[in-house]
């Protein structure tokens, strides 16, 4: 019987691409947030860059947002920590009107190192670039 590895390269393919178009992040860091489901509900960049207002939110805010938002917080590693490990408030949350997204379970498959790990290297992204939509003439 034949062995199906399909699901497998395709991670490796669409990790492989994720390395590429970011440029700022290592390999073993995107396989991590792969594998623990969190880029299942975040996205390394904003999708939706022009501001399209019949455009899908994202679940979750994306990671160089966050980054942006954060950079100036002295406070802002521990608590994001606290928030991987332990899930979000739905009625504390900032991000309302930008993700569809209510709260972040609890990631349950990341022990602390991993957590901590994730967390240093989204505060490390460079913020994004917005693009500005086109206007009529």
């Amino acid at each position: 019987m034949e062995k199906k590895t399909w699901p497998v390269t395709n991670l490796v393919f669409m990790i492989n691409l994720l390395l590429a178009q970011t440029g700022f992040a290592n390999e073993t860091t995107i396989q991590l947030a792969a594998t623990s489901g969190c880029l299942i509900c975040h996205s390394i960049e904003p999708l939706n860059v022009n501001n399209d207002p019949n455009a899908i939110l994202p679940v979750g805010p994306a990671y160089q947002d966050v980054a942006e938002r954060y950079k100036n917080d002295a406070t802002a590693y521990e608590q994001l920590v606290s928030i991987v490990k332990h899930g979000s408030n739905p009625y504390q949350s900032h991000w309302k009107g930008s993700i569809s997204g209510l709260a972040m379970p609890p990631s349950v498959a990341l022990n602390d190192e991993d957590a901590e790990k994730l967390v240093q290297w989204i505060l490390s992204l460079a913020p994004s670039q917005k693009v500005e939509p086109i206007k009529d003439k």
